[in-house]
């Protein structure tokens, strides 16, 4: 196997972990709860300076890539980074969103939006996919979240029980080991 693949896959398998898995679960809870829910992500590979910020060829968008287009800082540092109209467009799209969900609770009312934000539902597991194009796209890892959510934490849990089984085990033994002086009357001690 090619290590470029085996990295990507091992990349692929941290995010869903530490980003994708949570956020799917997070989503769903919330629309089990009666919460109105709007899910996102985003793809876009952003045009950093390669001394600033030198990304493998394989990651697109980084965790704190968000933070960055909500304050426009692309905008307020032209000479710094070399951003495409295309992607300063997304920053601007991302902050209409941002700004008409704060201000009425829907990130489609209010100033114009070019995609309509789907809410997140139980049934459809519809989200937007901010990238260039802006596209709605509908959670298709099902499997990946299930292992992320049942199957990983049941082994981790099965491991801690077999831990403290063989914790509790050697202290046992250490009790009935010849010379100890644990796990004896206290009469037999004097002698």
């Amino acid at each position: 196997m090619d290590p470029l693949d085996v990295l990507t896959r091992a990349v692929q398998q941290s995010t869903d972990l530490l980003y994708g898995m949570p956020a799917e679960e997070s989503a769903r809870l919330n629309e089990a709860g009666g919460a109105t829910t709007y899910k996102y992500t985003l793809s876009i590979r952003l045009g950093y300076p390669p001394s600033y910020l030198p990304k493998a060829t394989f990651v697109r968008a980084e965790h704190f890539d968000t933070r960055i287009l909500y304050f426009g800082v692309f905008e307020q540092h032209p000479e710094v980074y070399n951003l495409t109209a295309e992607e300063l467009e997304l920053g601007r799209t991302i902050r209409r969103y941002i700004a008409n969900f704060v201000k009425n609770g829907d990130p489609n009312v209010g100033d114009p939006v070019s995609l309509q934000w789907p809410e997140y539902t139980g049934s459809s597991r519809q989200f937007i996919n901010l990238d260039t194009p802006t596209t709605v796209e509908t959670f298709d890892r099902e499997r990946q979240y299930l292992f992320a959510t049942e199957v990983l934490p049941a082994i981790v849990r099965v491991g801690k029980e077999a831990d403290e089984a063989r914790t509790l085990s050697s202290k046992g033994k250490k009790c009935r080991n010849k010379g100890s002086k644990m796990g004896k009357s206290p009469r037999s001690m004097m002698d």
